[in-house]
């Protein structure tokens, strides 16, 4: 659970249900799962059986590990798995794979142009990526902002 320090073995169980969009004790089906919260002292238990509790922490510790690769996958920098940099070592297209890799297509990628400030039609990025037709210096730069890449990830 490294993925989510909010979330770990000292966490109080109102706080994991609320995390997992669970509601201890709500209800019949509820209680059975998380106990009934007794009073001692300050603080409130709940008893758990062993297995719910495991299930419980599986839980927390899926919900950490997806939030951690949303989060990768938001923020994938210019790094490139190793079957993409086998296809670039084959000779592929370096902006068709940054291109796929980023999960983008033609129309999208021409968007991602536009928008920074480098218009350009799908039918010449095509053009491009299979060689048939060159790019500016300038589009180039425009289609590595937009893919989030230094330019040289495409040129070099």
């Amino acid at each position: 659970m490294s993925a989510n320090p909010k979330l770990n073995w000292e966490t109080p169980i109102k706080e994991v249900c609320r995390a997992l969009g669970l509601k201890p004790g709500a209800g019949r089906g509820a209680r059975r799962a998380f106990g009934t919260p007794e009073r001692l002292g300050d603080a409130s238990v709940v008893m758990l059986a062993r297995r719910d509790y495991d299930a419980l922490i599986r839980k927390v510790e899926e919900a950490a590990d997806l939030a951690a690769l949303r989060a990768d996958k938001k923020n994938r920098g210019d790094f490139l798995p190793a079957d993409q940099v086998d296809r670039l070592l084959a000779g592929e297209s370096a902006l068709r794979v940054w291109r796929e890799y980023r999960g983008l297509t033609l129309d999208a990628l021409a968007a991602g142009a536009a928008a920074q400030g480098k218009p350009v039609g799908k039918s010449h990025l095509s053009h491009v990526e299979t060689g048939r037709a060159h790019a500016s210096l300038e589009l180039m730069a425009a289609l590595a902002r937009a893919l989030q890449v230094p330019l040289d990830a495409l040129t070099g």
